[in-house]
This record gives C-alpha cells, sequence and structure tokens, in this order.
C-alpha cells in the first residue's frame, strides 16, 4: 500500500476540512473543522474525566478526517463521504441514497445479493469489507505499520478504531 501521496500532520489536516462541507451530513450544513471540534467538545461535556476519555474527545476530532480526500485530491463527495456498508452481501435499504444499489450488478448476483453473502454467521465486524469511503480510508491510514508504531494504545485503543471505521455504518446503529 503507497500512503505518502500527502503528508500533514493533524492540524494541518483539520484545516483542509475547513474548506469542505459534507452535502450528505444531514446533521450540520458547516465545514468539517466545525464539525470536528463539535463533535470533540460533544464527547468532552458528556465524559469530562480527561485521564479516562482523553482518547475518546481525540476520537471525536479526527474521526472524520478522511474526508479530505475530497478537497485534497478533488475525489467528488459521492466517492468519499457518506454512509458505509459491507460488501459481498445483500444491501440494506436504509441510510442516504439506497435507491442507487438498483444500479450495482451485485443486487443480482447469487451470493452476494443473499442475507450473508460471502461471509458466515457471527463472522464479527473486522472481517467485514466494508465499501471504501472515508471513514475505511482513515482506519487504513491509521492502523497502517508506519503510522501504527507511533501511535499507542494508550492514545487510541481499540474503540477508537472501531469508532472511527464503523460509525457511518448506519445499518448497524
Amino acid at each position: 500500500e503507497n500512503m505518502n501521496k500527502l503528508v500533514l500532520d493533524p492540524w494541518d489536516a483539520l484545516e483542509l476540512g475547513g474548506s469542505f462541507v459534507d452535502d450528505s451530513d444531514p446533521d450540520t450544513e458547516l465545514d468539517q473543522i466545525f464539525h470536528s471540534f463539535q463533535v470533540a467538545e460533544s464527547l468532552r461535556k458528556a465524559f469530562p474525566d480527561e485521564d479516562k476519555y482523553g482518547w475518546l474527545h481525540l476520537t471525536g476530532l479526527i474521526h472524520d478526517l478522511g474526508k479530505i480526500l475530497t478537497p485534497a485530491f478533488g475525489e467528488p463527495q459521492w466517492c468519499n463521504v457518506g454512509d458505509t456498508f459491507p460488501v459481498g452481501c445483500m444491501f440494506e435499504r436504509v441510510g442516504v441514497f439506497p435507491e442507487y444499489f438498483d444500479h450495482n450488478p451485485d443486487i443480482k448476483h447469487p451470493v452476494y445479493s443473499t442475507k450473508l453473502g460471502i461471509y458466515q454467521q457471527g463472522c464479527g465486524l473486522n472481517n467485514l469489507i466494508m465499501s471504501f469511503g472515508h471513514d475505511e480510508y482513515l482506519y487504513k491510514v491509521l492502523t497502517h505499520e508506519k503510522n501504527a508504531t507511533q501511535i499507542t494504545e494508550k492514545q487510541l485503543p481499540i474503540q477508537s478504531y472501531y469508532m472511527i471505521r464503523f460509525h457511518s455504518f448506519f445499518p448497524w446503529h
């Protein structure tokens, strides 16, 4: 995996989000930097113990940094933002724009169109292949071996990675 197309420190990545408004987010019409601080501050107020929940505040701040693909690389919003879902199984018709699943050939595939598809019952979230968007991108960046050695478990526990990777997986909520 080539992860060196854009190298930014976290603050520069947050600032890049200041030029971007996610059209798929029904909860806000504000830019991503505002949204990032809004989420982090809401979590800080709800869970004020910094020693116990500092990782949660940080996760709230960075949870949507994967959306920088749109302003940084000029990717259209439809291929980066919005709901995420597992591939290789039947699509759930919830979330934003489910009618677009009708145009996906997997909807008629003999395996991919079944409830479990390529998965076994109870396989676990980590064994799902998720659609690629901003959440999966940030998850891959954070868990890439070069970056993972710089992020200790004390800074970001496993719960943080799950929150980042699956927060736009609305059928799961």
